[in-house]
């Protein structure tokens, strides 16, 4: 009866181990998250791929609707930093980003972030990111989400 659980524990065990430091070359995680930057409130979706041990390119797609409403298209590269807490991963990273208004207009900034990703079970886990942004409109603000290993 003690052991009955043990098979599930190893797994679930090997599968902390394996997402220990972020994604792997050839594993990839694609999630939904909420950011708050400008003024404003972008709700869109994230993926990123491993590309190395510790080194994922990825990018973000947000829209916008205050005001006349727009689109974020952002390309990033990120590293994970190696940590010895089992479900904790630090990261950061950046990129180029490109806004545009439903209406007209776009800008283009450069975008910087971390964050931390607190990793539920295997498959997923809650992300918070503290975001910079420098170009035709400087901004400081955050994003919450969550995401999934594929």
């Amino acid at each position: 009866m003690k052991f009955r659980m043990l098979p599930g524990l190893i797994v679930l065990l090997s599968a902390s181990v394996l997402w220990a430091g972020g994604l792997r070359k050839g594993q990839a995680r694609a999630g939904v998250m909420v950011t708050a930057i400008h003024h404003a409130t972008y709700i869109g979706g994230t993926f990123e791929l491993g590309i190395g041990n510790r080194i994922a390119l990825g990018g973000d797609a947000s829209v916008w609707l205050e005001g006349n409403g727009g689109m974020v298209l952002s390309p990033h590269l990120v590293y994970s930093f190696p940590l010895k807490v089992s479900r904790l991963e630090l990261f950061a990273g950046g990129g180029p980003l490109l806004a545009f208004g439903f209406k007209g207009g776009s800008d283009f900034r450069v975008k910087l972030f971390a964050g931390a990703r607190y990793r539920l079970n295997a498959k997923t886990a809650l992300f918070t990111r503290l975001v910079a942004e420098t170009g035709d409109g400087d901004g400081l603000g955050g994003a919450l989400g969550i995401d999934w290993r594929l």
